[in-house]
């Protein structure tokens, strides 16, 4: 695999000139809040009223102002806290997150590409800028900073894991398959690394699909994306009971996990079972509202039940949701 470690630096030194202050904004003040009426950013805010050079307790509040979706108020604490103590790359990479969260994208890979910069030899920190290049689409980018990171850790199965999600949106299922394969086996846990597996091998593999499916489910029984994508694949191979009943089990794991029951009421229209069919997408529409998808599909059960005042109303709101949405828009014309 060739490196393109002349690429990755110069990339990372461009983001570092972007990026003197890491979140572009003035992190020269420090937060000192009066009480905000949550419990655990009080208790903080008081600690550091008696102690405000204790760098960590702005790294607390950070984190809880994070876990509140306060992600202003989060930005100026670990702002302070870097402007404190430089020294932990931990304070870069979770700033990147926070702005993440935030969909300031652009202002995440200029904090990263920065701790990049202030460590260089830091496996997390390379990992991270991989993770946030995928994010952002930017594969070859992606790919440059994990071959980076392999100079440093050639055994990182997050690195071929993230490896693997780049070639597979690059469409080269071979080496996706291959990164996927390295990862779990470095790292049996990676679920996720087995699911990708799975999927990869769907159409070429059934039996082989099957066998991914099931190890990653025996590693976490309870795991939603893992039974999700596995009761997917028996519906594919025309295993609607098989499907459903597992479709049964995610709905007591997570009762809000709206995908869920979408995908049970596809294999219950499948084995033309409308009425159980509706009342999955009329499940699915109420743990999602905007799931223009599930009106359409609870309008299309609702028409073959004979309500079609109810599909009518069904496809509007599809539309309204989705105004691209080309079989809501040709359904309702059908009943005008």
């Amino acid at each position: 695999m060739k490196i393109l470690f002349y690429f990755f630096l110069v990339s990372t030194l461009a983001g570092m000139m972007a990026c003197q202050d890491p979140s572009n904004q003035n992190s020269n003040e420090t937060t000192t809040p009066g009480q905000s009426g949550n419990p655990t950013i009080d208790n903080i805010t008081n600690k550091i009223k008696n102690n405000p050079n204790d760098v960590s307790l702005y790294v607390s509040r950070a984190q809880a102002f994070r876990r509140l979706g306060g992600y202003d108020e989060a930005i100026q604490d670990i702002n302070h806290a870097i402007k404190m103590d430089s020294t932990h790359y931990e304070y870069f990479l979770f700033l990147g997150d926070v702005l993440m969260d935030y969909n300031r994208s652009k202002d995440a890979i200029r904090v990263i590409n920065s701790a990049v910069y202030r460590f260089p030899d830091n496996p997390q920190c390379l990992l991270k800028q991989a993770e946030f290049y995928h994010i952002l689409k930017q594969y070859h980018q992606s790919t440059s900073a994990l071959n980076a990171l392999l100079l440093h850790d050639p055994q990182n199965a997050q690195a071929f894991f993230i490896f693997g999600q780049n070639f597979k949106e690059l469409k080269d299922t071979t080496r996706a398959i291959q990164s996927f394969q390295k990862a779990v086996d470095l790292d049996p846990d990676i679920i996720a690394g087995w699911i990708n597996l799975g999927n990869l091998w769907s159409e070429k593999g059934p039996q082989i699909a099957k066998k991914y499916f099931e190890t990653a489910i025996s590693i976490d029984s309870t795991n939603i994306y893992a039974l999700n994508s596995y009761a997917l694949f028996l519906g594919n191979q025309d295993k609607f009971q098989e499907s459903i009943r597992l479709y049964r089990k995610i709905a007591t794991i997570d009762p809000q996990f709206s995908d869920g029951f979408f995908n049970a009421g596809i294999m219950y229209l499948s084995i033309d079972s409308i009425q159980q069919a509706h009342r999955q997408f009329d499940l699915a529409v109420k743990t999602n509202p905007t799931f223009a998808k599930g009106y359409y599909y609870r309008g299309l059960t609702a028409a073959k039940l004979g309500d079609l005042e109810s599909a009518k109303n069904d496809y509007n709101q599809a539309l309204k949701i989705d105004p691209k949405l080309s079989k809501a828009a040709d359904a309702l014309n059908l009943l005008k």
